[in-house]
């Protein structure tokens, strides 16, 4: 009897810890530089502004994203989006004129997401796909963002990496 008492509590425990680490979840808060020399180019240089820094804060089933990127011609702008695990859509404005439709999912082991948005003109034309995988590597200490950019111009892919503040 004293040892199935044993044999029971160390099965629960075992349980308990297993039940633990598949609800832990990789989080990504944070703010974060873009390390051009780490970044590979790709897209970035037809597209009209390039990502320079990304604040994220993480709850549970949500992300919120407050990303900063500079125009070609000089200007700095920032747009805000929060974004739920629950495979909802979630509607943002990054620039004037255009709004994105977006929304994320986490990878099967939940250290990764991916974000697919379509972004729409003010007239409702379709203007561009894009299907960002995001991950952290490093002990967490930097996050890379693959991109693919899908136009009536055809398909980009840009590589960013960002370094932890």
């Amino acid at each position: 009897m004293k040892n199935s008492k044993k044999t029971l509590s160390i099965v629960a425990t075992l349980l308990l810890f297993s039940l633990t680490t598949l609800a832990q979840t990789t989080n990504f808060s944070g703010k974060w530089t873009r390390n051009d020399e780490k970044t590979i180019p790709g897209a970035s240089s037809s597209m009209n502004s390039v990502p320079v820094s990304v604040e994220i804060t993480q709850t549970n089933g949500m992300i919120s994203l407050k990303r900063t990127s500079k125009h070609a011609d000089g200007q700095v702008f920032t747009y805000s989006e929060d974004l739920k695990f629950d495979g909802s859509m979630a509607a943002s404005q990054p620039i004037p004129n255009m709004h994105k439709q977006g929304r994320i999912a986490w990878s099967a082991d939940k250290t990764a997401f991916v974000e697919t948005a379509d972004y729409i003109d003010d007239q409702g034309k379709h203007i561009q796909k894009a299907v960002e995988n995001w991950a952290l590597s490093d002990g967490g200490k930097t996050l890379t963002i693959d991109l693919t950019l899908t136009t009536g111009d055809g398909e980009y892919k840009l590589h960013e990496v960002f370094d932890k503040n």
